[in-house]
């Protein structure tokens, strides 16, 4: 096997259709200004085996550099060998960039199991460091239990109180509307302290190429609660960004908001819906992990690794 540098050009006509959102050439045209260079490599034998988008800043290189998590985009299916090689190569040709280490953070396993625990059986091997474990929240939804078997006892209660309360939820199609929704989680993170990683004008941007969906939760025509939803993979979507405003807090916006998001995706076939992780560098916000459990989320680990070269 062999490794080739290629142009953005080249790298888009053999990896056609990458599988994920964070993986496609345009996200990566999006987001490039975020790092030094962008490398579109490519892996051979007889014929492309796959690919990979490496981004370096500060003799780093990152997989991602801007996104939840990356991984190895493969043509077809491969061996654990191959997946060996495929690392064995990428390091030696970032070691000839004069890169000093390299960070990965690979998806959650209900994304791709087998191939997953592929990847981390040779990053064991290849003497990589986990340096966080990020605990990940997510919706299996083609699970034959109702909605409501799979909450708490205090989230059932929250939820029956949400029911209560007159809510208009709101699939937003409209731009007005939908900066709607960025301005209520703006609103949310703010209250928190917490910043937003990405701007109004990277979520247009996104969603020019990605399938999406804006969701607004208001309350007698007030604005209370709003998510954006990212497809990932073709039965894997991803919650963005949802966040209630300060206020409303004893009618439940947000058990209502996960409740109906749910149904939304449940009943148009999706796999799983991802909520994404409560952690931050494997450090757990408890309140945020104690929220997505009670309100029926499983729980799955998010692993970054690192290799000092």
């Amino acid at each position: 096997m062999e490794i080739r540098s290629a142009d953005r050009e080249e790298y888009t006509s053999i990896i056609k259709d990458a599988r994920y959102t964070y993986n496609e050439v345009w996200f990566h045209d999006i987001n490039r200004h975020k790092v030094e260079h962008v490398y579109y490599l490519l892996f051979k034998t007889s014929k492309y085996k796959g690919g990979v988008i490496v981004g370096v800043k500060n003799y780093r290189a990152m997989i991602p550099y801007s996104a939840p998590f990356s991984i190895i985009e493969k043509r077809e299916e491969i061996g654990t060998e191959e997946i060996g090689e495929m690392i064995c190569l990428l390091e030696e040709f970032l070691k000839e960039q004069s890169v000093k280490s390299i960070f990965f953070r690979l998806p959650p396993s209900f994304y791709d199991e087998t191939f997953i625990a592929e990847i981390q059986n040779v990053m064991f091997r290849r003497k990589y460091i986990i340096a966080a474990v990020d605990l990940n929240y997510q919706y299996y939804l083609k699970n034959e239990q109702e909605y409501i078997e799979r909450l708490y006892r205090n989230a059932k209660k929250n939820l029956n109180r949400a029911l209560k309360c007159d809510w208009q939820f709101e699939r937003c199609v409209q731009m007005e509307e939908r900066k709607k929704t960025y301005e209520v989680i703006a609103i949310n993170r703010k209250s928190k302290g917490y910043s937003l990683k990405m701007s109004w004008n990277d979520v247009v941007c996104t969603t020019n190429h990605v399938e999406h969906d804006f969701f607004l939760l208001r309350q007698k025509g007030e604005a209370v609660a709003a998510a954006i939803v990212f497809k990932v993979t073709n039965d894997v979507y991803q919650v963005i960004y949802w966040g209630d405003v300060p206020g409303y807090e004893q009618d439940r916006p947000m058990n209502y908001l996960a409740y109906r998001t749910y149904l939304y995706y449940s009943e148009r076939g999706i796999r799983v819906l991802d909520i994404g992780p409560s952690t931050e560098s494997g450090e757990p916000n408890y309140g945020l992990c104690n929220f997505k459990k009670s309100i029926g989320c499983s729980v799955s680990s998010k692993l970054t690794y690192i290799k000092e070269f």
